[in-house]
């Protein structure tokens, strides 16, 4: 779950970084800004689509570890609402 958990936090870092210099130069005009916005939206898609993937996969051959893992965060979760 962790190199999943990498894996996808590199793809969306390169995303980022990779791109980010391109809309300093491109704020001028609105509808490149528009397009440059639509084409990263397009590409954050495909990332959080593949780190999803990467999740069910492991739910699917960790299903007791899964269930274990959302069981607990639910219990933390639930202590630190009502403590509010």
């Amino acid at each position: 779950m962790e190199n999943a958990m990498r894996s996808a936090e590199g793809k969306i870092d390169h995303a980022v970084n990779g791109h980010g210099h391109k809309l300093a130069s491109v704020v001028g005009s609105g509808d490149e800004l528009l397009q440059y916005a639509s084409e990263l939206a397009t590409k954050f898609k495909g990332v959080s689509g593949d780190a999803i993937k990467e999740s069910v996969s492991f739910a699917k051959r960790y299903p007791i570890h899964t269930a274990l893992g959302a069981a607990a965060i639910g219990f933390f979760a639930g202590i630190l609402v009502k403590r509010s």
